[in-house]
């Protein structure tokens, strides 16, 4: 249905405080992973703050070999989606960055594999002071 899934998955501390820093996304993003109002809303790890960043970008194809990118019925071009985060929010331990290929918008494709991924880390890595 969809191109190849790629995730990656960090453990270092260094990556961790680079994601931090370069992406911005400790203080503003975070906000968006628990607001009700955010693009992630769906990105729940019980007993755990998760922080993210959704994107959808597009690139430009030419399937029919006409010299122009190809669009939709609406003329949009065609978009790769892709989630990028890490958690727990206040004491990084994993950061997990799934994009699909062609697969269109972040919070719909991506956001949900990465939730999976999180999930499964921390049933066995339970966060400090997390009841087992």
């Amino acid at each position: 249905m969809f191109g190849p899934v790629a995730a990656l998955l960090l453990a270092e501390r260094t990556s961790l405080n680079l994601l931090q820093r370069l992406c911005g996304i400790a203080t503003t993003t975070a906000r968006a992973v628990a607001a009700l109002d955010g693009t992630a809303t769906r990105v729940r790890v019980p007993g755990v703050t998760v922080a993210g960043k959704t994107g959808t970008a597009e690139f430009a194809r030419d399937d029919n070999k006409d010299g122009q990118p190809d669009r939709d019925e609406k003329g949009n071009l065609p978009t790769h989606a892709w989630f990028t985060s890490f958690a727990p929010y206040n004491d990084p331990e994993i950061v997990v960055t799934v994009f699909v290929a062609n697969g269109g918008e972040g919070s719909a494709v991506a956001a949900p594999v990465a939730t999976k991924i999180l999930q499964a880390y921390f049933a066995k890595n339970p966060p400090a002071g997390a009841q087992k």
